[in-house]
């Protein structure tokens, strides 16, 4: 499975991550970034009570799963 991994720091300063399962192919720096500054800009966001306050990273991670023995 595919997912975007969002990285956001909050108003004390920690990093909180967001996960969006199957992003769509080819996405561009640019389209990343934008809609992690409108997910900061909304302020819907508040995990712990603290609101978003910066991007912080983006990555693509792809994770495949091969049984190698199962009972």
């Amino acid at each position: 499975m595919t997912r975007l991994m969002l990285t956001f720091v909050n108003g004390s300063g920690n990093r909180v991550s967001l996960s969006i399962p199957e992003p769509k192919p080819n996405l561009t720096e640019a389209e990343v970034v934008n809609a992690m500054e409108e997910v900061v800009a909304t302020g819907i966001i508040k995990p712990g009570g603290s609101s978003l306050v910066a991007p912080h990273s983006a990555k693509i991670v792809d994770n495949n799963t091969t049984v190698v023995h199962q009972v």
